[in-house]
């Protein structure tokens, strides 16, 4: 694993952490948005490992370009690229 695939992956177990802890709480409000990052770190560290360079698209927030950025849109089902599409919205 390299140094940017790692941060980026620490950033989304922290993340995903702290959105269980949220639901466990039954403090719901902020939880899609934690939820969202998640995959958005998980997705970065995806492209960092791919990348050699380790550039990383920082500045897009947006679920579905990260998703073709991985290379992963064509392989997934509808129901989750359907998804993707729908949280991303």
């Amino acid at each position: 694993m390299n140094k940017n695939e790692e941060y980026w992956h620490d950033i989304a177990n922290y993340e995903s952490s702290v959105a269980k802890a949220l639901m466990q709480m039954w403090k719901y409000l902020y939880v899609d948005l934690i939820w969202h990052q998640t995959v958005d770190n998980a997705l970065k560290a995806i492209i960092a490992n791919d990348n050699t360079d380790g550039q990383v698209p920082e500045e897009v927030q947006n679920l579905t370009k990260l998703v073709n950025a991985a290379r992963m849109y064509e392989e997934m089902t509808a129901e989750r690229s359907g998804f993707i599409d729908e949280i991303d919205s």
